[in-house]
């Protein structure tokens, strides 16, 4: 074979030889070389495998009671007594995050006090307190105790509960476990009670109950029930409020049908209202407040639970008032029917089903032996905003001369200083305020700091009082200056009282038969009507 120097071939078989060894001489290195690679990988992979192991502890944290001795106990008028019966609170979470331990006195008052109920009669209820002799009136008090011991990781006890003390009205936190701490060695706090009942405490049977809740983390906030929660925890059933003006139960054959831009709102009614379910609201002032709708003409209202306990109304009612169309026990508060004095004119009971038929209406301002007046005006310029707008708690509503405020079509033959009607205009299961038990005064202790020279704390949220003047004859006066609102507590046969407020001053029972330069606080002036619930 020859090749010449610029490596040229010159023969067919010289080509096919030397092409032939060129092949092999490249390719069988890399032959080899590839399948050494190819051993390689195929024996590593089969000679490797992974098996995953997983683990879940989930969060397991519970709350029972044991080893109870009966809290129950008999005494004598003017003793004190302790360590009335004991139970054991166990508690268990492996929660690395802790708990916290809440106790709220259930059985309350209609002022939302804890209290030992007496079967024969509110007026003989014990209050929660220190249950201290010397303090003039019965109490109940609760102290709690950390168990400790072998086994026992006790909880950080609340100093205040320590000792015998107040059961708290709303859900307080007792006790807890810190984060990062486990109580699955056990951990526990015990319950008792302490009673002192004056002299004249009268014999009966007193009933009262504290619960007690778990949440976890140990940050987890205050339980809280809105009065929304507190309606449907009382199975009520809420009305669709059609653009039209009319309602359909929600839930009812075709409810689910309206379209969504024919509905205003979804709202429990006022009628629906009663002890239970505000008792067991535990949000107060705006965090609990709702609409309601009244199902006597299906104007809603602002409500929300107070400070005070009670559930009011946060806007004025502007129920129209007709001739021709009578109220009735099933929507109104109506409650005496004796049929004589103040409720003997315009009533009729049958079926027990009491009925009251106005003698005027509310339709015009036309002299001063009309029962109210309907708003000329829909909110003084004095209104409070919020962030620049006006809310509709801050409608004027009707006024009302305090006849018709207590539905009676003769209210001067209610003459007794100091005595509350039985009745009112108000929704069924709401009434209005009286003087005896101070409750415009304790709203303006709560929200106004007790003041007599300014009304700021009330005309703002939660309250809403509107300084929408009153009317006497057919004027109307202090429009943007005052505000008054019908209690329903008679003065004389002349006078009722009334909360009056004002820029520079507030009068939580006005009843001095003198407002201004007219005789305005006489049973006929036109005044504004809030409600509470019963």
């Amino acid at each position: 074979m020859k090749i010449n120097q610029d490596q040229t071939i010159t023969s067919k078989t010289d080509f096919f030889y030397y092409a032939f060894r060129n092949i092999l001489l490249f390719c069988l290195p890399l032959t080899l070389i590839s399948a050494l690679i190819l051993s390689l990988s195929h024996s590593s992979a089969a000679n490797n495998s992974s098996d995953k192991l997983s683990l879940n502890i989930p969060i397991s944290c519970t709350m029972s009671s044991s080893g109870s001795d009966s809290h129950t106990t008999s005494m004598i008028s003017g003793q004190r007594k302790e360590n009335i019966g004991t139970t054991t609170i166990n508690t268990v979470c492996n929660d690395k995050n802790g708990y916290a331990i809440y106790a709220m006195g259930t059985t309350q008052n209609s002022s939302g006090e804890p209290v030992l109920s007496s079967v024969i009669g509110s007026d003989y209820d014990i209050k929660t307190g220190t249950a201290e002799a010397g303090t003039g009136v019965s109490s109940w008090a609760m102290k709690l105790t950390a168990v400790t011991g072998d086994n026992q990781m006790p909880p950080d006890m609340v100093n205040t509960y320590t000792s015998y003390t107040s059961a708290p009205n709303s859900w307080t936190k007792v006790a807890s476990r810190s984060s990062g701490t486990s109580s699955l060695v056990g951990s526990a706090f015990t319950t008792t009670y302490a009673i002192y009942t004056t002299p004249s405490q009268p014999a009966g049977a007193y009933t009262g109950e504290v619960s007690y809740i778990m949440l976890h983390p140990s940050t987890t906030p205050a339980p809280t029930t809105t009065l929304d929660n507190a309606f449907a925890g009382a199975n009520k059933t809420r009305l669709i409020l059609k653009t039209d003006g009319t309602t359909v139960e929600e839930g009812s054959a075709g409810s689910e049908d309206i379209p969504e831009e024919d509905i205003v709102g979804r709202y429990y009614k006022m009628q629906d209202m009663n002890s239970g379910i505000c008792d067991a609201t535990t949000y107060v002032d705006t965090a609990a407040e709702t609409q309601l709708i009244d199902i006597r003409d299906n104007k809603t209202y602002y409500v929300t639970k107070l400070r005070d306990g009670h559930c009011w109304m946060t806007q004025n009612l502007a129920l129209d008032l007709s001739t021709t169309k009578p109220l009735t026990s099933n929507d109104t508060d109506l409650n005496d029917n004796s049929l004589s004095g103040a409720y003997e004119l315009g009533y009729t009971y049958e079926n027990n089903i009491l009925s009251w038929k106005p003698a005027n209406t509310t339709k015009t301002f036309n002299g001063t032996s009309v029962s109210g007046w309907i708003s000329s005006t829909t909110t003084p310029s004095s209104a409070r905003k919020t962030d620049g707008i006006l809310t509709g708690h801050t409608t004027t509503g009707n006024y009302y001369n305090w006849s018709a405020a207590i539905a009676s079509n003769d209210s001067n033959s209610l003459t007794d200083n100091n005595s509350n009607a039985n009745n009112s205009i108000c929704p069924k299961n709401w009434r209005l305020p009286n003087i005896t038990d101070n409750e415009f005064t304790t709203l303006n202790n709560l929200y106004n700091n007790g003041s007599n020279f300014d009304d700021t704390g009330l005309t703002i949220s939660p309250l809403w009082f509107v300084r929408n003047g009153y009317i006497n004859g057919s004027s109307l006066f202090y429009y943007d200056a005052g505000g008054d609102y019908w209690s329903s507590t008679v003065y004389n046969n002349n006078v009722s009282y009334f909360l009056y407020i004002g820029t520079n001053v507030v009068n939580t029972a006005f009843s001095l038969g003198y407002h201004g330069s007219t005789f305005g606080d006489y049973k006929h002036g036109g005044r504004s009507i809030r409600c509470l619930a019963r």
